[in-house]
């Protein structure tokens, strides 16, 4: 299968070889804190319990250094119990992580010059997701974040969506869909 194509947007963001990069290091967290760049992600529910949604944003603050930061190798693990309403067993179960499908809805890069076009959609370039045995696994691929630049998802500022390949309803715990289910980066690691 080709690669997905950049985006077609003046904010493209992708990595080049004179960015500041987060990975691979030691510690992504202290990395990420250094370059002033901070994240803000959550697994929240989504429409009629058959589907969460993964919300948030990264951004380059732009404070401590004033170039792109890249973030290929970045990725956060979400909490994601994986339980199903399965009409077919005696209550609910815990479903492999092959019964789910994540969709990208929309990632895109936004600045104070204004928000991505609308053909700037990053999904399969800026970032994949995929499910594990951990929770929802979200990573950051060929994105790089100019400053003051942060990323932005779709409707509902929706950046994936997560569901059971047969439709079964998730049983999404009260808390993982709380205001305490925030991931920060302090929860970052890299991946590669």
């Amino acid at each position: 299968m080709p690669e997905p194509a950049p985006p077609v947007d003046e904010l493209s963001g992708t990595c080049a070889p004179g960015d500041v990069t987060i990975c691979p290091v030691e510690s992504a967290p202290v990395r990420l804190r250094e370059t002033d760049t901070r994240l803000s992600l959550q697994l929240l529910r989504g429409e009629g319990a058959v589907q969460a949604v993964i919300t948030g944003t990264i951004i380059n603050f732009g404070r401590v250094a004033r170039d792109d930061v890249c973030l290929n190798g970045v990725s956060v693990t979400l909490p994601f119990d994986r339980i199903v309403i399965d009409p077919a067993s005696d209550g609910p179960r815990v479903a492999s992580p092959e019964e789910f499908v994540v969709d990208c809805i929309f990632i895109g890069i936004r600045s104070r010059e204004g928000p991505p076009s609308e053909d700037a959609n990053g999904c399969g370039v800026y970032a994949s997701a995929e499910i594990s045995e951990a929770g929802v696994q979200l990573n950051l691929l060929n994105i790089a974040l100019c400053p003051e630049c942060w990323i932005v998802g779709g409707p509902s500022s929706a950046l994936f969506i997560v569901r059971h390949a047969s439709g079964l309803p998730l049983d999404l715990p009260e808390t993982s869909v709380t205001d305490s289910n925030v991931f920060t980066e302090d929860a970052a690691f890299c991946s590669s």
